[in-house]
């Protein structure tokens, strides 16, 4: 969990919401033509550990979170100094 953070979806270490995570396709594996692979330069190209279910956080520890999550954090943070302030 990340420091002063409640524990929320937010602040969940989810693989899919990890910085390194590319998401691609690759059609000479028709059964499973999904690759979630790994670009931080550590593990570079190799699979991501995962897990990719929905209520379980990975134990990465290369784990950062995406632009995506780094903004709702921030949005959370700002929401939640300004109910401070207010209050």
């Amino acid at each position: 969990m990340m420091a002063g953070m409640p524990d929320s979806p937010s602040s969940q270490r989810m693989a899919v919401e990890c910085r390194w995570l590319k998401r691609t396709l690759d059609t000479s594996t028709p059964d499973d033509p999904f690759l979630m692979l790994c670009t931080h330069i550590i593990r570079d190209g190799k699979d991501c550990i995962g897990p990719f279910l929905e209520n379980l956080e990975t134990d990465c520890q290369l784990w950062e979170p995406n632009d995506r999550l780094a903004a709702r954090i921030a949005d959370l943070d700002e929401a939640s100094r300004s109910a401070n302030a207010a209050g």
